[in-house]
């Protein structure tokens, strides 16, 4: 089996990886330094180029792991050449491109969410505590959480239209669902760590960590309230969902409610759920792509994963790359987001750099191990939480 992931930072990495472990001769668009030793690089960032490549490349299948490329209707491209694609088109894609749109069909679909307001230019009076949005993607960096007065001036830096939402209380949790357009199969779930500080302190990031299973939440109730009506409403509005599906939720007093959807895996949240899986997954995938998942179910590890990302001096709002990276073990489980191979080693090339993943039989050993191996990947002025799971 022949597969194209695109993409090249270490949800995608963690994705070649699997595909390998599961016998997919895998190629990767742009791909990295570092998921050359697991798939053969195709050196396309564009849309067009990419799908213009791929009609030629003899492909069973073609993942695409980031937002921007389904927002630029990479997959409308793709099945205009009758090619398999795991992706959702530009219309199915706006339930992440567009939070207005997201937050208009969830609420004409019964999905539960926080109250919300639209506006083009934030108000004086913004209300005190709430959550403000920009409309479009941002690289989950376009959320500001207002508790106090300090928090209005990264709120009015963030690019408009904006969404202004009812800041809802509870604990953070993260619901994966594989989507062939009719149905789905539930593929993991976890918690990530947004903000750049342990104990949830600093500005928002694009994800400091994340570990899997959760284990607070009934998830079979998650995929009856939110899940099935996301993929139904979706149909019915003539844009069926086929792809990943994440559902960000909010555990509250009255039940879960969304905070925001994505139109593909997230990250770092594939690091650790990817990891779990125990049946090949790559036929699975084929499935869906094809309209045919037919209600499989994916079987999960039971070990938990934990996974602690490593970034860059002065990430998120100035980072600063080229710092050089030590002997990276080979002993461990290490998805590379931004990282360059020169003669003499690796480098940093970007805000987040790497995602150690370590797995154990309980959430504390697999703690221990991710962070004994965060600490072996050390680099100049790195920065990495230390709470992640704990």
């Amino acid at each position: 089996m022949r597969v194209l992931v695109v993409g090249g930072g270490a949800r995608e990495h963690a994705l070649a990886w699997r595909l390998r472990e599961d016998g997919a001769t895998v190629l990767a668009a742009p791909g990295s330094d570092a998921m050359a030793t697991l798939a053969e690089r195709v050196p396309l960032t564009d849309p067009k180029d990419i799908a213009s490549w791929a009609d030629q490349g003899r492909l069973d299948l073609v993942v695409i792991g980031p937002e921007a490329p389904l927002a630029a209707g990479l997959a409308d491209r793709l099945r205009q050449r009758r090619i398999p694609v795991v992706g959702p088109n530009q219309a199915a894609a706006r339930i992440e491109s567009s939070k207005t749109w997201s937050r208009a069909f969830c609420r004409h679909h019964g999905i539960p969410g926080p109250r919300f307001g639209v506006a083009k230019e934030l108000p004086k009076d913004l209300p005190v505590p709430c959550v403000v949005k920009t409309d479009g993607l941002a690289a989950g960096k376009g959320v500001v959480v207002v508790r106090e007065e300090g928090d209005l001036a990264r709120a009015r830096a963030l690019a408009g239209p904006y969404i202004i939402e009812e800041l809802l209380e509870g604990k953070e949790l993260s619901v994966f669902a594989l989507c062939d357009g009719r149905g789905f199969s539930l593929i993991g779930d976890a918690r990530d760590y947004k903000r750049l500080l342990a104990g949830d302190d600093g500005p928002n990031t694009g994800g400091m960590g994340a570990f899997s299973p959760v284990g607070e939440a009934d998830l079979r109730q998650i995929a009856d309230t939110v899940i099935a009506p996301a993929v139904d409403g979706m149909a019915a509005e003539g844009c069926p969902f086929v792809g990943f599906l994440y559902a960000g939720l909010m555990l509250t007093a009255e039940g879960p409610k969304v905070l925001e959807f994505n139109a593909r895996f997230g990250d770092p949240e594939a690091q650790v759920v990817i990891p779990r899986w125990k049946a090949p997954f790559a036929e699975m995938l084929v499935a869906a792509a094809h309209g045919a998942l037919g209600g499989a179910t994916v079987e999960m590890s039971a070990e938990h994963a934990v996974g602690i990302v490593l970034a860059s001096p002065g990430y998120p709002d100035d980072p600063q790359p080229g710092q050089r990276l030590p002997e990276l073990p080979e002993d461990g489980l290490i998805f590379h987001a931004a990282t360059v191979r020169r003669p003499d080693g690796w480098y940093t090339a970007g805000g987040r750099v790497l995602t150690a993943v370590g797995l154990g039989p309980s959430r504390d050993e697999a703690r221990a191990r991710a962070s004994a191996l965060a600490e072996r990947c050390r680099f100049a002025r790195a920065q990495w939480r230390e709470d992640v799971a704990r």
